[in-house]
């Protein structure tokens, strides 16, 4: 009798144990919907990042041609400096640019 109730005690410590490990293993796997929502979630936040890179690049241009064309009239010989100075340097800010970029969209993947 008293080996039966051990036993059984086992049983039941081992069937306790078991759960308490498959809680812990429980992992969630987002439904079609949920990952659909994450999806459209993820394009809509990109679409807004564009839509806000592109208005910020117009406003720049408009400034930057303003300028270019104020300096041009007023001195053409710094027109010349400014326009080699930006033919060596916008290479190098657009590759620094691009290598952040890559960088934070890898590590959102």
């Amino acid at each position: 009798m008293k080996d039966d109730q051990h036993e059984k005690r086992i049983i039941h410590d081992l069937k306790k144990d078991w759960q308490q490990l498959e809680q812990l293993n429980d992992h969630h796997f987002p439904s079609r919907f949920e990952a659909g929502q994450q999806v459209a979630f993820f394009v809509k936040e990109r679409k807004k990042r564009l839509i806000r890179e592109l208005l910020l690049f117009v406003i720049t241009a408009l400034i930057l041609l303003s300028i270019t064309f104020f300096i041009f009239f007023q001195s053409v010989l710094l027109f010349i400096v400014i326009q080699v100075f930006a033919f060596l340097i916008g290479p190098i800010i657009w590759l620094v640019l691009f290598k952040k970029d890559q960088q934070r969209e890898g590590r959102l993947l």
